[in-house]
């Protein structure tokens, strides 16, 4: 299964989008080749994708926490604002809510399964507190993850990487002859 990683670190399956779906993200794709601003995109994609999905399943996809066209289009728009400097890199907290949502019907089923009060995940959520490192270790093994580090690379290059990848599973090369 094809997928791609929005900021939060959710895996998006790009092969579970319909066809009305994957036309949207060609149209949406084809938007980006006209380099607009994180302003500018925002406005056109939900416009793009309503048309082809229709508004009804447009705000459903909205509501749903699963990875889909939704999440990608918004991704997209984050990694634009990223680039262009008026939007926060994700940081730990952002990537910690998504694999939660990704492993977990609820943050308080995951509570439970990590032996954390609630309340004290939603203030270290929140930025209002802080975890140990010893913390979010335990909460990392809950999930199936472990701390690493990686290098840091321009918002513009990870942006135009992100593209890439989506082009490149609707757009598949030709076969050399």
């Amino acid at each position: 299964m094809t997928t791609y990683t929005i900021l939060s670190g959710r895996a998006c399956h790009l092969d579970a989008l319909t066809d009305h779906e994957l036309s949207a993200l060609r149209e949406v794709l084809d938007h980006l080749r006209h380099n607009p601003s994180w302003v500018s995109f925002g406005a056109a994609w939900p416009l793009i994708v309503r048309r082809w999905i229709g508004e009804a399943a447009f705000f459903e996809a909205a509501a749903e926490r699963t990875c889909g066209l939704y999440r990608i289009c918004q991704d997209i728009e984050s990694r634009i604002g990223i680039a262009e400097g008026r939007v926060a890199p994700a940081d730990y907290r952002d990537i910690l809510v998504g694999w939660i949502e990704e492993r977990f019907p609820s943050r308080h089923a995951f509570c439970v399964a990590a032996g954390m009060d609630d309340e004290h995940l939603s203030r270290a959520l929140s930025g209002q507190k802080d975890l140990s490192i010893e913390s979010f270790e335990g909460l990392l093994r809950v999930l199936g993850r472990r701390l690493a580090t990686e290098a840091n690379i321009d918002g513009k290059q990870e942006l135009e990487q992100a593209v890439q990848q989506l082009q490149s599973y609707l757009i598949p090369e030709a076969p050399s002859t």
